[in-house]
């Protein structure tokens, strides 16, 4: 993600952006939490992972047939 864009007006308000970190982000800290600023982030991080599959992980149905044998 570039953060070479810098904000000068919140898009969500339109409100003056005054700290460094709310003109890169786009919204006030306000505006960010009602977003869900971070968790939009996180969300996209993830997505921008490179996704490995593990050779010796299991799956949801392996995992519950090795609980059913344990009880």
């Amino acid at each position: 993600m570039s953060h070479d864009i810098m904000h000068t007006h919140c898009k969500r308000c339109s409100r003056p952006l005054r700290g460094k970190e709310s003109m890169i982000r786009g919204y006030g800290p306000v505006c960010a939490k009602k977003v869900k600023y971070g968790q939009q982030m996180d969300l996209v991080n993830l997505l921008d992972k490179p996704q490995q599959p593990a050779a010796n992980e299991q799956n949801f149905m392996d995992e519950l047939e090795e609980r059913r044998k344990v009880v």
